[in-house]
């Protein structure tokens, strides 16, 4: 007996035999979500759905409780890992100083880094490439418009145009007349090349042909040792210096040297950042003699702040405020 499907969706070639049904699935496609979740607000297409994640998420058994904060897990591994922060032992990121809990997290993060840091390594790059600059002593402010000058300088050559340097009305920095007009769109904010996939907009056409890049997953450079692809030139160059070990960027004020630009200018803000509080314990260091007085506590199991109802000691006054509202929870 062939089924009665009578109830067509418009959107796509499925049908439906209730009514019911295919009003279910038009949300699909409208990304209408009637049903909330109590608990954390999340949206559902059908009232089945809360159900099974107020039972599976909220509801679930966590018996693993952090004794510091009362936060509970349902894994060890993630009360574990969570102690870490308590203790001080997360791992932190050397460009910004963000911690993380994972080494995965990190990993994650650091790709915002380098996705950031992508133009001004490519400009780099390049500048070593054709202008063959072997280091810049120069001031991190006046880096990059050395850098730029020198490379657009190259360039303009190369086109027929103009290479006499003008200064920007705004900021006073020099540039040819061509990347002068680039560089004021970071003043004003205008970026007239705009991506017709995701309608994201970009100062450069050479941004945005990178951009490009991203959706059609072109990766044109190749590493000749791993055969490993890239959708940028600089993104290759950096790469080859895993196989070959080079660390070409060196630290004019320690003499430690990187692989990458944008590292060693991350290295060089510990020259000038304020005065480090070092734990004489472990290698920790704090901008502040507050938060070493903190840390402190860890390595002696200190715990000046007691509870008062129960006479446990915490380390910290906002774990004790934690523990507090526990009591008062009861």
């Amino acid at each position: 007996m062939v089924e009665d499907r009578r109830y067509r969706c418009g959107s796509c070639p499925r049908s439906f035999q209730y009514m019911a049904h295919l009003t279910v699935h038009e949300r699909i496609h409208s990304q209408v979500r009637p049903y909330m979740c109590p608990e954390c607000g999340k949206q559902f297409i059908q009232s089945g759905q809360v159900a099974r994640h107020v039972n599976g998420v909220h509801r679930r058994a966590r018996p693993y409780v952090c004794e510091l904060c009362g936060a509970r897990f349902v894994q060890s591994g993630a009360l574990d890992t969570h102690l870490k922060g308590h203790r001080g032992e997360w791992e932190r990121c050397e460009d910004c100083g963000k911690e993380f809990s994972h080494v995965w997290s990190l990993k994650r993060h650091r790709k915002v880094h380098e996705e950031v840091a992508v133009e001004e390594d490519d400009v780099e790059e390049d500048v070593q490439s054709e202008v063959g600059v072997e280091s810049l002593e120069v001031e991190e402010s006046s880096n990059v418009v050395v850098q730029e000058n020198q490379k657009e300088s190259t360039e303009a050559v190369k086109a027929g145009r103009s290479t006499k340097l003008l200064p920007c009305d705004i900021c006073g920095r020099s540039y040819t007349s061509w990347y002068l007009k680039i560089h004021k769109r970071g003043h004003s904010g205008e970026r007239p090349f705009q991506c017709e996939l995701c309608l994201k907009c970009f100062k450069r056409p050479n941004e945005l042909k990178t951009h490009l890049r991203r959706h059609s997953g072109e990766r044109p450079f190749r590493c000749s040792v791993c055969f490993k692809q890239f959708t940028l030139s600089g993104q290759l160059k950096k790469h080859e210096r895993v196989h070959s070990g080079e660390t070409p960027y060196e630290c004019g004020v320690c003499g430690k040297k990187f692989k990458r630009w944008g590292h060693l200018r991350s290295h060089r803000r510990l020259h000038n950042s304020v005065e480090l509080f070092n734990c004489d314990q472990c290698s920790r260091k704090y901008t502040q003699a507050a938060q070493l007085k903190i840390h402190l506590r860890k390595h002696l199991q200190m715990r000046t702040y007691s509870c008062g109802v129960c006479d446990k000691g915490f380390f910290k006054p906002s774990i004790l405020k934690a523990h507090l509202n526990r009591h008062a929870a009861r």
